[in-house]
């Protein structure tokens, strides 16, 4: 087996040559900080309907129409806790 070990921020810089590497059937290990690793590997296909049977909100957390509310989330703002 081909394979490659490469840290979460060595991947989110080159994204695109990792996930072009498996394309090609190669493993990708990602180690993070804290000694967890995840495994990209065969690249797979969603099944048939599988979007159609995810339900869409029509209606926002304010009550207004889907599309009609845009909602940004920062850190530093305490009005943004979870409800």
């Amino acid at each position: 087996m081909e394979y490659e070990v490469v840290s979460s921020r060595e991947f989110r810089s080159n994204m695109k040559k990792y996930l072009d590497l498996a394309d090609e059937g190669k493993t990708i290990f990602i180690k993070r900080i804290g000694g967890r690793i995840y495994r990209l590997g065969v690249p797979s296909k969603l099944p048939e309907g599988f979007m159609a049977k995810v339900e869409k909100p029509t209606v926002c957390e304010h009550g207004k129409e889907a599309g009609d509310c845009l909602v940004v989330w920062c850190k530093f703002n305490s009005n943004n806790l979870p409800h």
